[in-house]
């Protein structure tokens, strides 16, 4: 499969990987609805994010918002198999974790 690197690239693969697991196809939405933060929600996801990538040393992490936007956040530590995916489907998840840290007042 050909590739540029971008996130379509990512999902066709998965999807390939699926297939050749579960013998079924899947069917992607065809218009996904991206995520329009605010001003406000923007800056949070800029912390959230900045934070992340400080505080994740073992492990990976993936944020998937909705419309396909991915941050993806890998420890130092490799030998850790942990891999979570947490999927975003309202920009306010920033605002929460913005506003609960208390280095971010």
């Amino acid at each position: 499969m050909d590739g540029y690197d971008f996130h379509e690239d990512e999902i066709k693969s998965g999807l390939i990987a699926a297939h050749g697991l579960l013998r079924t196809w899947c069917a992607l939405l065809s218009k996904p609805r991206h995520m329009v933060p605010s001003l406000m929600e923007t800056g949070a996801r800029v912390f959230v994010t900045r934070f992340l990538r400080h505080y994740i040393n073992a492990g990976h992490l993936a944020l998937l918002e909705e419309g396909g936007t991915i941050f993806k956040f890998e420890g130092t530590r490799k030998n850790f198999g942990l891999k979570s995916v947490l999927k975003i489907h309202n920009p306010r998840f920033y605002w929460k974790g913005y506003d609960s840290n208390p280095q971010s007042h």
